[in-house]
């Protein structure tokens, strides 16, 4: 729960940062308010199913490097949008995304989502946190 409210202070301090806009005060609270809606809403998802998703999550990774390794280029890509579309559909991402959603608004500009149909997977390299 910690990481996820560190990545997004981290993620919205950037997106002020690189657009060069110091936050007031007023922001600094709104973004404080957000935070505090998502804790409370991501504390009443399954962290087991979490764990779950973060275990195939690292599992996929590793099978991807070592296609990636072993020449399967078109393979690793495939599995790669199976999985973003499995991912993108499962219930706890789609209650996550919910749980996040005010944050998405305040940085949309700065959104970096892979799109696999312009992207290979053994291009970007595999940073999936253990």
């Amino acid at each position: 729960m910690k990481k996820y409210l560190i990545l997004l202070v981290s993620l919205v301090s950037l997106s002020f940062a690189q657009n060069n806009q110091i936050p007031s005060q007023a922001d600094m609270q709104k973004m404080m308010q957000q935070m505090q809606e998502v804790q409370t809403c991501m504390a009443k998802l399954d962290n087991n199913q979490m764990l779950s998703i973060q275990k195939e999550a690292m599992a996929i990774q590793k099978k991807l490097e070592q296609m990636c390794a072993s020449g399967k280029r078109d393979k690793a890509q495939e599995i790669a949008k199976e999985y973003a579309n499995k991912m993108s559909n499962h219930p706890y991402m789609i209650q996550v995304k919910k749980c996040t959603k005010s944050f998405e608004t305040n940085m949309e500009n700065d959104k970096e989502d892979t799109n696999y149909e312009k992207v290979h997977v053994c291009d970007v390299g595999f940073d999936i946190p253990q």
